[in-house]
């Protein structure tokens, strides 16, 4: 196996978290500017405060699959 190459899985799921981390931080920030709550399909709803938390946890996960899945260059 070629270490060199780029681990796509881990960069897809690390761009799906930073799409869903970007849309909570979005939605939180319109939240916290009306003062109203975050809702989503259905009878559920977030707080603001709960939403910038899972908004920033997602971007951190994202963040680090990215980083993780690229290769870097180790001495041997």
């Amino acid at each position: 196996m070629n270490e060199h190459k780029p681990d796509w899985g881990w960069i897809a799921g690390g761009a799906m978290m930073l799409l869903v981390g970007g849309v909570s931080l979005w939605k939180a920030w319109l939240a916290f500017l009306y003062h109203v709550p975050v809702y989503s399909k259905g009878p559920s709803w977030m707080s603001p405060w709960q939403a910038l938390v899972a908004g920033v946890l997602c971007l951190g996960l994202g963040l680090f699959s990215i980083i993780r899945a690229v290769p870097t260059k180790t001495e041997k």
